[in-house]
């Protein structure tokens, strides 16, 4: 069985694996219903959620379909969508592809926002003319290996919000929520959303995410929102814990398993703390053989990309890693030839990725 490296799919546990192999059962039975209450109790905890500001919705997609859910329900005039990646670019174009207006506001690859100049160029254009209603940002630059600053935008936008109270902030958190803590306490952020496959640890197919009643209420005032996404049809199935659509039961029981493992067996606290060493050792080990990418000021808790800068040939250290059972990535597409990414996220254990490292170094000192 060949062991993943890779910023998803991830390797999973076996007893999260276990209760996917549960018979199917009625998606309008009390059997899901128990998994979707779960699955929000231990989502709010990990959000540090708790009163009802959010609700917890699960769509059996990617974390693109919550990105489109997004631009459907969040959007009516136009979007600024700030970017320090290939991802951030992505909200962009999927915006776009759903007819919303949108700007691009990008940093340097390898670089985070830098929230001062994000609000000098609001000014700028809202001197012009006012028109943004929503703002993007990716919490984790899964390309670069760069942490954002959730602190700075949350804040800007408190401040915008005393202009517009229809602003809308929507978070892509797919490779950090439950490998990196994030705090939705102050009720600020409006829709912060992951993928199933990065550090909840479980096999790709679902997207959870946190919806304010914020971006509810601006939901209802949008015309032309199908219905797969629409968030007020998942907030009408979702208060009786059912789901709109017959949903991918199997995942479902791996992610209820998953968060009740994160909260009550490992603790979330311990969970980010592991994510935080495992992050060092493999920022240590790229500074020792090569460099990094992404700044020193912003590194990422769960996913390393790796500076080249000596020419190893990485496809071929790929193959050869391959051989021995262990999956590597090269660089995003966009930083492909100079890049090779390594992530750190999900149930890893420090004594695996020692091992996984020493025999990588190995590998390319051949």
């Amino acid at each position: 069985m060949e062991k993943l490296y890779i910023p998803g799919p991830i390797d999973v546990d076996e007893d999260v694996l276990k209760e996917m192999a549960m018979p199917p059962y009625s998606h309008r039975s009390d059997i899901l219903g128990d998994k979707l209450k779960s699955i929000e109790k231990n989502m709010k905890n990990l959000l540090n959620i708790d009163d009802d500001f959010y609700k917890i919705f699960v769509f059996t997609s990617s974390g693109t379909g919550v990105m489109e859910a997004c631009a459907r329900n969040c959007i009516k005039e136009r979007c600024l969508c700030i970017s320090t990646g290939a991802f951030g670019v992505k909200w962009h174009e999927i915006i776009e592809r759903n007819g919303k207006e949108a700007d691009l506001l990008e940093f340097r690859q390898g670089s985070s926002y830098y929230t001062p100049m994000i609000k000098s160029y609001l000014d700028i254009v809202n001197y012009v003319d006012p028109q943004y209603d929503s703002i993007t940002v990716t919490h984790n630059e899964t390309s670069t290996g760069v942490k954002n600053n959730l602190s700075g935008i949350k804040f800007l936008t408190s401040e915008l919000r005393n202009k517009s109270k229809e602003l809308i902030l929507m978070v892509d958190a797919v490779s950090s929520l439950g490998g990196i803590d994030i705090d939705l306490s102050d009720n600020v952020i409006d829709v912060i959303f992951s993928s199933s496959q990065k550090c909840l640890g479980v096999p790709p197919g679902l997207a959870v995410a946190a919806v304010s009643k914020r971006a509810l209420e601006k939901s209802k005032t949008i015309k032309w929102k199908g219905l797969y996404f629409d968030f007020i049809e998942h907030e009408k199935y979702m208060n009786e814990y059912k789901s709109p659509v017959t949903p991918a039961e199997a995942q479902i029981n791996a992610l209820a398993k998953s968060l009740e493992n994160i909260i009550n067996i490992e603790g979330k606290e311990n969970r980010f703390r592991r994510h935080k060493r495992l992050a060092g050792i493999t920022q240590e080990w790229a500074l020792r053989h090569f460099d990094l990418f992404a700044d020193k000021n912003c590194l990422s808790d769960t996913v390393t990309c790796v500076k080249n800068n000596r020419g190893v040939d990485i496809k071929m250290v790929k193959e050869k890693m391959k051989e021995l059972g262990y999956v590597i990535d090269t660089g995003y597409p966009t930083i492909k030839a100079p890049t090779f990414r390594i992530a750190h996220m999900g149930d890893r254990k420090e004594e695996d990725f020692i091992e996984f490292l020493e025999i990588l170094t190995k590998v390319i000192n051949k």
